[in-house]
């Protein structure tokens, strides 16, 4: 279902209200569909990771992981490919950079990582089990299945070198599912890579 979203936000380039509620709906779908599923089971969306209680540990894992893994790719980054022309966050960008930014955490990281980390990983784990431990998170096959649905749901926009390249850190997202037992560790790792990546190609003039 989202990735018929994306297919069909993708073939109405001519229709930009079409593009807009298609794009629209798949951050919608990924927080209806488990909501959907867990009051069919009766359970709390503490079943899929979300919950008051870890939020905060979980925002703070997601933000060491950042660190310790962001900053470097992007420092390499930006000396290889240059820094943007224009300061990251200059006056007259402030709004936009604002808008981007809440845009990948509300509208892309998180409502992503409820559905992929939090139900999809969730429920595989249940059914597949969690006989491993990488780093010493507890995990399974249900780690790189979605790591690759992930990786598939993106490839359907467009088949490019770096959609293809997404596996990585999908599987990244998944170790901090299951080291964190919640989907905000992934989600502020997911929307500051965007965040980051965006920032240094000046995405969001």
């Amino acid at each position: 279902m989202l990735a018929l979203l994306v297919l069909a936000a993708a073939a109405a380039p001519a229709s930009a209200l079409a593009a807009r509620v298609s794009y629209a709906a798949v951050p919608l779908a990924c927080v209806l569909l488990p909501w959907w599923s867990l009051r069919r089971s009766g359970e709390s969306w503490g079943a899929v990771g979300v919950s008051t209680e870890t939020a905060a540990a979980g925002a703070f894992t997601g933000l060491a992981a950042s660190v310790v893994l962001l900053v470097p790719y992007f420092l390499a980054f930006a000396l290889w490919f240059g820094m943007p022309a224009w300061p990251w966050i200059a006056a007259s960008k402030a709004r936009a950079w604002a808008a981007m930014a809440l845009h990948q955490f509300a509208a892309v990281a998180l409502p992503e990582e409820v559905f992929f980390r939090g139900f999809l990983q969730s429920r595989l784990n249940r059914a597949l089990g969690r006989p491993w431990r990488i780093l010493g998170a507890p995990a399974g096959w249900g780690l790189p299945v979605t790591a690759v649905v992930f990786t598939a749901f993106h490839l359907v926009q467009g088949i490019h070198l770096w959609t293809a390249g997404i596996i990585a850190p999908a599987l990244v997202f998944g170790w901090l599912r299951e080291r964190s037992d919640s989907v905000t560790a992934p989600a502020v790792f997911h929307a500051l890579s965007n965040i980051a990546l965006f920032t240094l190609q000046g995405g969001y003039a």
